[in-house]
């Protein structure tokens, strides 16, 4: 039991390090998630696959991802972005949830910036442009900081994604 809470710590220090190094403190959210009821919001769900760009992509896995800030990086799990050989998949399609009611929209790719497989912890950046070419405003995704607390009181308040 005490193992898994050391596991358990030390994600949370990958995470705050990862903030630290590649955000800084000036960071600004401009749309943060401020209550439970949009926490939905700042949690997308990964695909990941192999060969995403050739003539035969295959879907490898899935998981899901925080936004953590305004410039589009997603703070995910190891085993989400490994293809399971300990090497990492060729791309990811980011799907956000606009409402608890509808389906996500799967229209946006994202590339894999670092990696801990020992703390099983990865961050990923969404591309530039979505699967239509169009230019992609990290600034408009939700967020969830680093300290965000977050306990479902029931099974129906978990967020499907």
């Amino acid at each position: 039991m005490n193992n898994y809470f050391m596991r358990a710590g030390s994600k949370l220090l990958i995470a705050l390090f990862f903030g630290a190094v590649f955000f800084g403190s000036s960071v600004q959210h401009s749309f943060a998630v401020e209550s439970d009821e949009n926490a939905y919001k700042g949690v997308v769900q990964v695909i990941g696959y192999e060969n995403l760009y050739g003539t035969t992509p295959r879907m490898i896995g899935w998981g899901s991802a925080t936004m953590i800030d305004g410039n589009g990086h997603l703070l995910t799990n190891n085993h989400v972005v490994d293809n399971g050989f300990g090497g990492t998949l060729d791309g990811f399609v980011i799907c956000v949830s606009n409402s608890v009611s509808t389906r996500p929209d799967c229209h946006y790719t994202a590339s894999l910036v670092a990696r801990d497989v020992e703390k099983d912890i990865a961050l990923l950046r969404l591309d530039n442009t979505d699967i239509f070419g169009n230019t992609v405003d990290t600034d408009s995704f939700a967020t969830l900081s680093l300290d965000y607390e977050y306990v479902p009181v029931s099974q129906e308040a978990v967020v499907a994604i």
